[in-house]
């Protein structure tokens, strides 16, 4: 799922996309899942915490195609992360905080409350 926010004088372009990286096989024969949180150009990476078979990841949907429950578990994780994720993007903005994907990620992962800033 992409979503943006395009820049205007005051406003940060904003985007998540959750992809495979191929390059990080685990000995299930799984992918991990990683979403990329950019913003006005600068990216984190965050590692989800889930895997799934190359062939069972739509990568235009960005979830599980598999019909099995972990793959219903890992694609309700991957929307309730992207919605987290959202959430604190747009509470940063309504406050007119200082936002950066960094900072995004640092709130996500709890490791500074929103209310701290940077």
């Amino acid at each position: 799922m992409f979503m943006e926010t395009k820049t205007s004088k005051n406003r940060a372009t904003f985007s998540l996309v959750c992809y495979l990286r191929k390059s990080n096989v685990l000995k299930s024969g799984e992918v991990p899942v990683y979403m990329r949180i950019t913003v006005n150009k600068q990216s984190v990476l965050l590692t989800m915490q889930g895997s799934v078979l190359p062939s069972l990841w739509s990568q235009s949907k960005e979830k599980s195609k598999g019909k099995d429950k972990a793959a219903k578990e890992l694609n309700l994780y991957i929307d309730a992360v992207k919605s987290k994720v959202f959430q604190i993007y747009r509470e940063l903005e309504i406050d007119g905080k200082p936002i950066s994907a960094q900072i995004i990620k640092d709130i996500f992962l709890g490791n500074v409350k929103p209310d701290e800033g940077k």
